[in-house]
């Protein structure tokens, strides 16, 4: 779904984005009852003709609002480079997940050099943040799982989470040493 200028999304129960693009430049998503989930397929992959990975987006290059009444999650979502404000509250958990699944790519029959291996990986490795010239704004009921999660705003950064907040390093396979370079 893409939009000149508003992309607003209700329903009563549950909004379910797999491997979706939503881009506008305001994005409103409302789940009265239920939850909200924008995600990337782990198995299959989806490629773009180009060869590059297809993920699952949720790109509002003014304002982002998500509202649920249960949980949220954006697993392996791309999100856009640079939004204005993004607001994000749940009646229960809010997970925003950057997982290894996504990192690698794995088209049949395609041979990579390690030179583009690392471009690619880099690139993928960077998707996710949370980037503002106002305000970020994460409200949880519950858990807060920020992972790995890098959020930047030219204004206020506010996390508000009813039980524990995990503001933890993004875990990464043992497949990756590789592509780090060593010191």
């Amino acid at each position: 779904l893409s939009a000149g200028k508003e992309l607003n999304l209700s329903a009563g129960n549950t909004i379910d984005a797999w491997q979706s693009e939503l881009k506008g430049l305001d994005i409103t998503l409302t789940a009265r009852t239920g939850e909200i989930k924008v995600h990337t397929s782990e198995k299959p992959n989806y490629y773009r003709q180009d060869g590059v990975r297809w993920l699952g987006s949720l790109q509002a290059s003014r304002d982002l609002t998500l509202t649920a009444g249960s949980t949220i999650t954006l697993l392996n979502t791309l999100l856009a480079p640079q939004s204005r404000n993004i607001s994000i509250t749940a009646s229960g958990s809010i997970s925003l997940i950057k997982n290894d699944a996504v990192l690698m790519r794995d088209r049949p029959g395609e041979y990579l050099p390690s030179d583009k291996l690392q471009h690619y990986f880099n690139g993928l490795l960077n998707t996710g943040k949370l980037n503002a010239t106002g305000s970020v704004s994460l409200n949880s009921g519950g858990y807060l799982a920020l992972r790995g999660v890098n959020i930047n705003a030219g204004k206020d950064v506010m996390l508000l989470a009813g039980h524990n907040a995990d503001l933890n390093y993004r875990a990464l396979g043992g497949n990756y040493g590789h592509l780090f370079a060593t010191s």
